[in-house]
């Protein structure tokens, strides 16, 4: 039987028939309908290489062309043709000239007899032949504002053809240069489809000519969503349009099903294994066991009742039944089990009363058992001690009633007295010796001062014998550049004599040769200033003497940046300077915000879409998300189902922090809400960074005990590991108010860092607090409480590299 067959190619095109290998079929697209033929169509599914061999209905005829001319002609099959060629192509012979039927036949003698004959035509035997057009009516505008039938009867008239269509012609067709081709059923390439549609042709396909051949497909109905939004009627359809499949069915597709990569194989009632039963529900598929398949055999338990809480929080009769369902056991009882026991893994061993070593308290706490003495067991035997007060502070920060009592403990001595100890006198390795009153000799006088000894004399110990000399006036000026009474004390000091007279020595006064005039205050003018200084004059002003009449200005604040880098009070000043503007404001100028023309559009937070994240940058918008506006939901932030619950600063508790973090929202405190503390109050105690036990930098100690951390050190993290620190010179500033040589040093001291420079800092952090809680990234990966608080960390040198808590989720 027959095979009905589609063939698309484009759906704004009309169907025609068509013959293929004796299936019939339609057609999309009437420019390939003479295409031959080379496989053959088997069954319902028909070949892709399937070509058309002609238009309508089986067997087709040979190919044969003939002109237009309307000249007709009877066949011997009583059937009129258009002209001689016509019939020939029907391979039908020719009865007789005209239309049918042919009138009775004329016979003829070779009698001489000659008849009046009128005028054919004027001019030599053979006549043109006459313009004959057939009746096709396809109208067109002449160039004399005629409509003609068609073309043809234009051409008889020797008439030009002004445009296709009825008298008048619209107006010209205008189109755009943007080169999108197309090919026409004239098979003739486009620029576009407008320039297409002005030549008043179809569009055959989209692209250059020739078109790709006609795509096939069955009528099976499988129906498919494609990437478009639009229902197919099968896969094969959707790929011939070249749309990829979103998925099976009708549109719209169901939301994605989104599972954890977490493997806890399943099997399916299909007999198939799947990742996780997550991944199960999205196939649609029950659960025949946990496990991989095949299932085992049923697992058979005695009905003892001891329940036992699985760790899918259910509860089972014993922990048979649930090791049956491949359940391991949270804790024995009936679910919920009591919330866990929480411990760091801070090594600090005590001995329980069950004689046991539990690596710190809380661990032994945990087991409920109780604390025999600090330390591994067994316990040492009793440690007695007098009740003599000689107090003293250990290294854990407490005051022991003496040494003894300390050593009971098993606590080192920090420093004699009552707890806190003082701060540790810090000093350099250089090495220039002392003496001190106690005789004994000191690295430099910095070490024999942390020792509260006086300095009897430089150099070691023993000081020489005391340098007498006379009181005579006769300044000399040392190599060390201080000014001795005589020769003789600079002698005793060991001091070499520069010059004779008080410091400076006048050779000391070197100057380049570079010239640079200026007028002296004695009104002499000199080389440059350096030269004037050396012989002691003021400089009165730059240039030549005569001084040019003062400069005025007014008091008008309008800072500006001059080309030398200086900041002046306004334009006028910095022209009495003689100083181009730079920029309008105080120096340093900022930078022009320069940005590539590189297409990566990000959405701002004030709803607008950018190019990139320069330009969204050079707006001053923070980057909501990547991509065009509106932004995706967080759908895509895959977190686990682990139940440890925390509250972020909005108020709204989350299941984990990693839910949090996907709505870039930093955890107040964890547990539930309402928070018992909240972290807001921290932003009064100002900017002093701590390390935590969790390795990150906080704002400051409270904040980190807000997250539910310990503080580990008071300086940013990596926390020194001793007290051994390198020269290397990076100077901060500390909590106290003092500089430090680099932040090892601060904290070795014990000490915070309120600045990345020597004191005293520029920027007060306390001002910081009513900023409120907006936390930052910066870009070295330190979260923030918010920008203010990012500037003053940073010495306002703080780059932000995304809103919200580190790591950014861009």
């Amino acid at each position: 039987g027959m095979i009905s067959i589609f063939l698309y190619f484009h759906p704004s095109l009309f169907e025609v028939p068509s013959c293929v290998n004796t299936v019939s079929v339609k057609i999309y697209n009437p420019t390939y309908v003479c295409q031959n033929f080379k496989s053959k169509t088997k069954g319902a599914n028909c070949s892709s290489k399937t070509e058309v061999a002609c238009s309508g209905k089986c067997p087709c005829r040979t190919n044969c062309v003939c002109p237009k001319i309307y000249f007709p002609v009877c066949g011997r099959d009583g059937k009129t043709y258009g002209n001689k060629c016509m019939a020939i192509c029907g391979k039908v012979p020719v009865d007789c000239m005209g239309k049918c039927p042919c009138s009775s036949h004329c016979y003829c003698t070779k009698d001489y007899k000659p008849v009046k004959v009128g005028v054919a035509c004027n001019g030599n035997c053979p006549c043109p032949p006459p313009c004959v057009c057939t009746k096709e009516y396809d109208p067109v505008c002449g160039k004399d504002n005629k409509t003609y039938g068609n073309k043809c009867m234009a051409g008889c008239a020797k008439v030009g053809i002004a445009c296709n269509g009825k008298c008048p012609c619209p107006p010209p067709c205008v189109c755009t240069k943007e080169y999108v081709p197309v090919c026409g059923t004239d098979r003739k390439t486009y620029g576009n489809k407008c320039m297409a549609g002005c030549a008043q042709v179809g569009i055959a396909c989209n692209g250059k000519c020739p078109c790709p051949p006609p795509c096939v497909c069955t009528e099976e109905y499988a129906p498919v969503c494609g990437t478009d939004k639009r229902t197919y009627g099968n896969k094969c359809t959707a790929g011939c349009v070249k749309v990829g499949i979103a998925c099976n069915g009708k549109c719209p597709c169901p939301p994605p099903c989104v599972c954890t990569l977490e493997y806890a194989p399943v099997c399916g009632t299909d007999s198939k294994t799947y990742g996780n039963k997550c991944a199960a529900g999205c196939a649609k598929v029950g659960i025949a066991c946990n496990g991989k398949c095949p299932c085992p055999p049923p697992c058979v338990c005695t009905k003892e009742y001891a329940p036992v809480c699985g760790t899918d929080k259910k509860t089972y009769g014993n922990k048979c039944v649930a090791g049956c369902a491949k359940v391991g056991i949270a804790c024995n009882g009936k679910c919920p089990c009591p919330p866990p026991c929480i411990c760091t893994k801070e090594y600090v061993p005590v001995c329980g009363t069950d004689k046991k070593t539990y690596d710190n308290k809380c661990v032994a706490g945990c087991a409920k058992v109780g604390i025999a003495c600090n330390g591994k067991c067994p316990c040492p035997p009793p440690c007695v001690c007098t009740k003599e007060y000689a107090p003293v502070c250990g290294t854990d920060k407490k005051t022991y009633g003496n040494k003894c009592v300390a050593g009971c403990a098993k606590v080192g001595i920090a420093c004699n007295g009552k707890c806190p100890c003082p701060p540790p006198c810090l000093c350099t390795k250089e090495y220039v010796p002392v003496c001190g009153t106690d005789k004994k000799t000191y690295g430099n006088k910095c070490m024999a001062g942390c020792a509260k000894v006086e300095i009897a004399c430089n150099g070691k110990c023993p000081c020489p014998p005391p340098c007498l000399c006379t009181k005579e006036y006769a300044p000399v000026c040392g190599t060390d550049k201080t000014t001795y009474g005589n020769k003789c004390m600079a002698g005793c000091a060991k001091i070499d004599i520069k010059c004779k007279g008080k410091c400076p020595c006048k050779e000391d006064c070197v100057c380049t040769a570079h010239y640079d005039p200026v007028c002296g205050k004695d009104k002499k003018t000199y080389g440059n200033a350096c030269v004037a200084s050396c012989h002691k004059v003021g400089v009165a002003c730059k240039g030549k003497c005569p001084c040019k009449p003062p400069c005025i200005c007014t008091l008008e604040k309008a800072p500006v940046c001059g080309k030398d880098g200086k900041t002046y009070g306004n334009k006028c000043q910095a022209g009495c300077h003689k100083v181009g503007v730079a920029c309008n404001g105080k120096c340093p100028c900022k930078p022009p915000c320069i940005c590539t023309l590189e297409h990566a559009p990000v959405c701002g937070k004030d709803g607008k879409t950018y190019g990139n994240k320069c330009q969204a940058g050079c707006q001053k918008v923070p980057i909501a998300c990547q991509g065009n506006c509106p932004c995706k939901s967080y759908s895509n932030c895959i977190c686990t189902k682990e139940h440890k619950p925390v509250c972020g600063i909005d108020g709204n508790t989350y299941g984990n922090k990693c839910q949090a973090d996907c709505k870039h929202v930093l955890v107040a405190c964890h547990g539930t809400c309402p928070c018992h503390h909240n972290c807001h109050d921290c932003l009064s105690e100002g900017m002093q960074q701590v390390c935590g036990t969790d390795h990150f930098t906080y704002i400051n100690s409270c904040f980190a005990e807000c997250q539910g951390k310990k503080v580990q050190c008071k300086s940013k993290c990596p926390c020194p590991k001793s007290c051994t620190c390198t020269k290397d010179y990076k100077p901060v500033c500390g909590e106290n108010g003092k500089s430090y040589l680099n932040s090892c040093l601060a904290g070795c001291a014990n000490v915070g860092i309120s600045c990345n420079h020597k004191c005293p800092c520029g920027y007060d952090c306390h001002k910081c607090s009513s900023a409120g809680m907006h936390p930052v990234c910066a870009s070295h990966g330190e979260t923030f409480i918010n920008k203010c608080f990012a500037a003053c960390g940073q010495h306002g040198q703080a780059t932000i590299q995304c809103e919200g808590p580190c790591p950014c989720k861009l």
